[in-house]
């Protein structure tokens, strides 16, 4: 990424650093909680990127921000994930045994061959997916205000999430919005990782110098598709 972009990972509760702390299962109050440690770290001018799962994460951050103390997001970016008035949960709740959430991960293809083929990374990796996945099942959205910041969507050309889903994101914010597409499955970000990061370079590089985020010629409500 750019050198004057600073990237700050979130690292989720059970993860990483944060191992000893027990996985989070409740969507708002891992929210609650995200905003809140990132209140007093974040500079006024800041951007939010989540992909899958941290894509609703950071759409429910930004909502925590709204008319408070803390501004909005200078943009929003979700990635890889339907729009929240459009989720169902239930797909996420059926998944209960081992076998079910590794047979969801295997179709994702969310996981190397060699970490299925590993009991003992499979026995770590197993309580944080099923955590997740309960993050997704209980997901409710809730209506609120709309933000009022630029959003930009990433979805993948051979993602299970169609582009409907994705459009929906544009109820969520009365700003910009544009959809961008991308070759690849869920893990576009990964098969195309320079594409992803390119296009988000020029988004932020755009919106640090205050540049308008939609093309010449575009209203505010014409949803942009991109094929990179």
């Amino acid at each position: 990424m750019p050198a004057w972009l600073e990237l700050v990972p979130v690292e989720l509760p059970g993860r990483g650093a944060r191992i000893a702390q027990a996985l989070q299962d409740d969507m708002a109050l891992l929210a609650d909680q995200l905003a809140a440690e990132l209140l007093p770290e974040l500079p006024r001018a800041y951007a939010l990127f989540g992909h899958s799962l941290g894509a609703l994460l950071a759409f429910e951050v930004a909502r925590r921000f709204h008319g408070g103390e803390m501004p909005e997001p200078r943009m929003l970016i979700v990635s890889g994930a339907e729009a929240p008035a459009v989720r169902d949960g239930a797909a996420y709740a059926a998944l209960r045994s081992d076998e079910d959430v590794l047979a969801y991960v295997r179709g994702l293809n969310g996981m190397s061959g060699e970490v299925l083929a590993n009991s003992e990374l499979l026995a770590l990796m197993l309580p944080i997916i099923k955590a997740d996945l309960r993050l997704c099942a209980g997901y409710r959205h809730v209506l609120q205000p709309q933000l009022t910041c630029p959003m930009h969507v990433f979805g993948g050309w051979r993602d299970e999430v169609d582009i409907k889903a994705l459009q929906a994101w544009r109820r969520e914010t009365t700003g910009e919005f544009a959809l961008h597409m991308f070759e690849g499955d869920h893990f576009f970000i990964h098969s195309g990782q320079r594409e992803v990061l390119d296009r988000l370079a020029r988004l932020l590089s755009a919106c640090a110098s205050g540049r308008e985020t939609k093309r010449e010629g575009e209203g505010r409500d014409v949803q942009c598709y991109i094929d990179s």
